[in-house]
């Protein structure tokens, strides 16, 4: 007999690097513990790259009723065998674009490519958004992402941003809201409270891709010390060979932790008085949501990525100016009390909002609802 044809495929095999290894492992630990299942799950194929199961934070076998796919090698994407006599009914990529050919009758899509939707929000320093490389690589990637049927962000704006790019009928967009990793809704620990004049600990979970802003936090650091006396103190989670590269990092006042995984990074928060985003750009990011829950205030971009996701306790600036970077920090410094109360609160609200919303759930329900639909 012939491979049973799964009526669903759940593909992350093009997941390698970066967050959507984090949203990766949640989605796969979620579907562990969803009860009781669809139907369609019992028959739903799961890829996965080997980086996603190196991520894991459950055992493979406690993916109940789901084929989960076995790492062949570090460096392979891997998945099992899918020899058909016909398509899958509907297959849905947590990330795209989708650089390969239709494979269900219905293709749903992650978007999850924030430059091809706000390059302007790119145009500063070294980012050279109009070279021409960038413009046909642009091209290609809005052709990919033309082939789905439906497409799943995580904010209104990037939905709006999606639909004028693409000219896509709205009813082809769904907004599910993205959630921090499970281990955050664990008892969260104090949070860690600061006394103005003692040195400032700021954490920012990121890796080393450019968006990421990470060649301003030095020069915010020393004007901060010389224009406010604010003794800062970065942290930051680079790979080893990324903290190589970025030697201007390596001062006083900036500390690597190294790769984190979801529990890590939750240990590092405990011991951070605020978390310091100044991306210029995403399209998904759970760092404002991570802070939120663990009720630290967030000094992040003025971008509406960040507005859109973050809590009360919240204060912004421009990320391509360390003088507005600097004027945020000098503004913490002076409403701490009411930003440490307004986190403490918010995390308590946040928390109670969790324990009825699940984005897995949300998924499970949007995908039943378009085979239901076919």
């Amino acid at each position: 007999m012939g491979a049973v044809m799964p009526e669903v495929v759940l593909d992350l095999s093009n997941l390698r690097h970066g967050g959507a290894l984090q949203a990766a492992s949640a989605l796969l630990a979620d579907l562990s513990m969803v009860r009781p299942l669809p139907e369609w799950l019992h028959h739903c194929e799961v890829r996965v790259s080997s980086q996603v199961l190196d991520h894991l934070t459950v055992p493979q076998d406690s993916i109940p009723g789901v084929l989960v796919a076995r790492a062949l090698s570090k460096s392979q994407i891997v998945a099992f065998p899918s020899r058909h006599d016909r398509r899958p009914t509907l297959r849905f990529r947590l990330f795209g674009p989708s650089y390969d050919m239709r494979e269900a009758r219905v293709e749903v899509m992650g978007f999850a490519s924030g430059r091809l939707l706000f390059p302007e929000q790119l145009a500063s320093g070294s980012y050279r958004v109009e070279s021409v490389r960038w413009k046909a690589e642009k091209r290609f990637k809005l052709w990919a992402a033309r082939h789905a049927d439906y497409y799943v962000v995580e904010t209104s704006s990037v939905a709006r941003k999606l639909q004028t790019a693409l000219s896509l009928d709205p009813a082809r967009i769904h907004v599910v809201h993205n959630e921090p990793h499970a281990v955050f809704r664990l008892p969260k620990v104090s949070v860690c409270r600061w006394t103005p004049g003692d040195p400032l600990v700021l954490i920012y979970p990121a890796r080393a891709y450019r968006h990421k802003n990470h060649e301003i936090i030095p020069e915010v650091i020393r004007r901060s010390a010389a224009a406010h006396g604010i003794r800062a103190n970065v942290h930051v989670t680079l790979r080893t060979e990324e903290w190589h590269t970025l030697k201007a990092l390596q001062i006083n006042g900036v500390t690597n932790l190294g790769e984190l995984d979801p529990r890590g990074l939750a240990h590092a928060y405990s011991r951070a008085h605020a978390v310091f985003f100044p991306s210029l750009l995403e399209a998904s990011s759970a760092t404002p949501l991570e802070a939120r829950v663990q009720g630290l205030p967030l000094l992040g971009s003025d971008r509406s990525f960040v507005r859109e996701s973050a809590g009360s306790a919240s204060v912004f600036f421009e990320p391509t100016d360390v003088d507005s970077a600097v004027s945020a920090l000098a503004t913490f410094s002076h409403t701490y009390p009411d930003l440490y109360a307004l986190g403490a609160a918010d995390s308590a609200t946040y928390r109670y909002e969790l324990e009825s919303y699940s984005r897995t759930r949300s998924l499970l329900r949007l995908i039943g609802s378009l085979l239901d639909s076919q």
